[in-house]
Parts: structure tokens; C-alpha cells; sequence
């Protein structure tokens, strides 16, 4: 560890290894855009809003769309980035994983829209947002099925 790095914060830490794991994909998949929590956190931070922060936590792992073009999404066929190996894949999404860290990559269609924040492109808020309440309605659902067991 550099004697630099002994002084950052925890946000600029945070901050260097999402933009790390993004950068690296970047070299595979030019058009990306960054969503969920790390999306969130990038959002919180560039705002200042450090209460928030506190309250988001670390981030889980990093989020990533991959934009296409085509009429029909395409299957990744993707086995390494970085050090960071293929660990499982559904159809059109797939997570990758060095043992330690994360990330995950889902490909979307071209017309996600996003904010560039931090040299990063961000999912609008009111995406994340509509991400989270449908994520939130699930988990509500889900609660009622196993109270009616």
C-alpha cells in the first residue's frame, strides 16, 4: 500500500475501485453504464451527501450495462476480465469474480438512458429509482406469501 492510499478516505477507495473494475471493462465493452448501488454511491458522493453515504455502505459488488445495438441481444462469450473470471451466467447477464470482488454485466438495448458523473456513465436517478421500488415491491411480496404459510 502506497503511503498515498494510507490517506484517502473510505469514499475515495470506494470511488477507485468501481472506476478500477469499470476502466478494465471498458477495454472489452467501450459502451457502458454503471447502475445499482455503486451508481447510488458515485451519485452520493459526487453530491457530498455524506450522511447518505454512511447509510448506503459499501457498495456489494459493481454493476454494469453493457449497451448493444443489435435487434436481438447478443450472449456474452466472455470467460476472463482482468483477473476477474466467469462465475455464472443466466442468458444475456453474467457475474465475474477474482475470489474477493465482483461484477456483473447485463447487456441492454441502446436506449438506456444515462449521466456522466465522475468520468463515469450513471443510470439516471429516476431509473435507479424505479430499479429500487421494483426491487422493494418484490421483497413486500414475497414477505406477504411467507406470512400467509
Amino acid at each position: 500500500m502506497s503511503i498515498v492510499s494510507q490517506f484517502k478516505s473510505r469514499e475515495d477507495r470506494i470511488e477507485e475501485h468501481i472506476k478500477e473494475i469499470y476502466f478494465m471493462v471498458q477495454e472489452y465493452f467501450q459502451d457502458l453504464i454503471l447502475t445499482g448501488s455503486s451508481a447510488l454511491f458515485i451519485y452520493l458522493k459526487a453530491l457530498n451527501y455524506q450522511d447518505l453515504l454512511v447509510k448506503l455502505g459499501n457498495p456489494n459488488d459493481v454493476d454494469l450495462l453493457v449497451v448493444h445495438y443489435e435487434k436481438k441481444t447478443p450472449n456474452f462469450i466472455i470467460k476472463k476480465i482482468g483477473t476477474y473470471d466467469y462465475k455464472r451466467t443466466p442468458e444475456k447477464s453474467i457475474t465475474l469474480s477474482n475470489g474477493i470482488n465482483s461484477f456483473d454485466l447485463t447487456y441492454v438495448h441502446n436506449s438506456t438512458k444515462y449521466n456522466r458523473v465522475a468520468g463515469l456513465n450513471l443510470l439516471t436517478l429516476k431509473q435507479l429509482r424505479e430499479h429500487y421500488k421494483d426491487d422493494r415491491a418484490d421483497n413486500e411480496k414475497e414477505k406477504k406469501k411467507k406470512k400467509k404459510r
